[in-house]
């Protein structure tokens, strides 16, 4: 969305950002107005079978990958739309427990280095060409190593979610 928003050869850049920012508005408000509840209504029926089943999973799944097309299509990447699904499910609920017992092995062994390869050989470092845009960069990377290494450090946040 950066890039979109800092095109000044682009005559409607500002424009494109601002529909960008409000198709990304639209969508949060979706998902909190409408997705929430389906999701919590889900996670109560799986938590009274105490199994997700296969067809169930299949769901969960599809939905994940219809939101990260549809954070592509509006100009976000793709996994932002698999963690607004991801962050609707209750933490501590049996779908989550299940869901990330059958998925996380598979999830941290191929699909982030996938991501991660991805990403890296897409980014275009020329297109920062000026301090303000170098300065940003930097700040950003301070930020996330921040953020990263506080969490890590922090003995609370190092116990697993039971």
């Amino acid at each position: 969305m950066y890039a979109s928003c800092n095109r000044s050869d682009q005559p409607n850049a500002f424009g494109e950002c601002l529909e960008n920012l409000g198709t990304s508005g639209c969508l949060c408000g979706s998902l909190i107005l409408f997705g929430r509840p389906l999701v919590a209504r889900l996670s109560d029926w799986i938590e009274k079978r105490k199994r997700v089943s296969q067809t169930a999973l299949a769901l969960l799944l599809v939905t994940i990958l219809a939101s990260s097309l549809v954070t592509e299509t509006i100009g976000i990447h793709a996994i932002f739309g698999a963690v607004a699904i991801g962050a609707l499910i209750p933490p501590r609920s049996f779908l989550a427990r299940d869901v990330a017992g059958k998925l996380e092995d598979f999830i941290i062994v191929f699909l982030l280095p996938v991501f991660f390869a991805s990403t890296g050989l897409r980014t275009q470092i020329g297109l920062l060409d000026t301090q303000r845009g170098w300065l940003l960069c930097g700040l950003i990377i301070f930020v996330a190593s921040v953020g990263k290494f506080g969490v890590t450090q922090n003995p609370k946040m190092r116990q697993p979610v039971s």
